[in-house]
């Protein structure tokens, strides 16, 4: 089974009222994402959900330049419809939510894909290679000003994990059945920006062959 996705919304605020959710349900064992960009994130940032049991987050990459952009994570542990929430983010901040589903095994942090780029120009770009079967590779976009620039107009082999407003500013994925070289790029208004990468694997547990203990010759008494 590939990974999918299930896209949330965007929200924005000093904080985010009310946080943003998913636009279906997710089951247990899945992943949930918070990208943020803005306040003096991560600082002291909490970010949490409203599932029965709530999803633990922890950071998965993050980069204090002038954005300061940010992407948190939980493996779900209580299936649902959350909606996420992220409180003392010292600052008006930006926040898209997005779902990762058809994981079989241990969703797993890529140590070896973590990265940023910055510039200041009309073509943001970053070199994204996945080590990994089935996993699934992330940008956080952020720009050095008080409010996002414009819409990406262009980013081939990459998808929007969100819907609705800034759907096309930030929360980028492609998902990878095997290690690929899938580098972002995209188009926007001549801006200061910054890019955040990152990776999710599906970790499988080892194999151990089935042992018919009934059909297996006996030991001579």
């Amino acid at each position: 089974m590939s990974l999918g996705i299930i896209q949330g919304v965007f929200n924005q605020g000093n904080p985010p009222a009310g946080g943003v959710a998913l636009s279906g349900p997710i089951g247990v064992g899945q992943v949930v994402l918070l990208f943020a960009v803005g306040g003096n994130l991560p600082g002291s940032a909490t970010v949490t959900d409203n599932l029965s049991t709530p999803t633990t987050y922890s950071v998965l990459a993050s980069y204090g330049g002038g954005a300061h952009s940010v992407i948190y994570w939980g493996t779900t542990v209580a299936s649902g419809t959350p909606t996420v929430t992220i409180a003392t983010t010292g600052g008006y901040s930006y926040i898209w939510c997005v779902g990762v589903n058809g994981f079989q095994g241990i969703p797993t942090k890529d140590s070896s894909l973590t990265a940023t780029a910055s510039g200041n120009s009309a073509n943001p770009a970053i070199n994204a290679t996945s080590n990994f079967n089935n996993e699934i590779m992330l940008v956080n976009a952020g720009y050095n000003a008080s409010a996002l620039n414009s819409d990406f107009t262009a980013y081939p082999g990459w998808s929007a994990g969100t819907t609705g407003s800034f759907s096309a500013r930030s929360a980028f994925y492609a998902i990878e059945a095997t290690p690929t070289a899938d580098n972002f790029s995209g188009t926007i208004t001549s801006a200061n920006w910054q890019l955040l990468l990152a990776g999710i694997y599906d970790l499988q547990p080892p194999y151990e062959p089935y042992m018919d203990y009934q059909t297996q010759p006996r030991l001579a008494q």
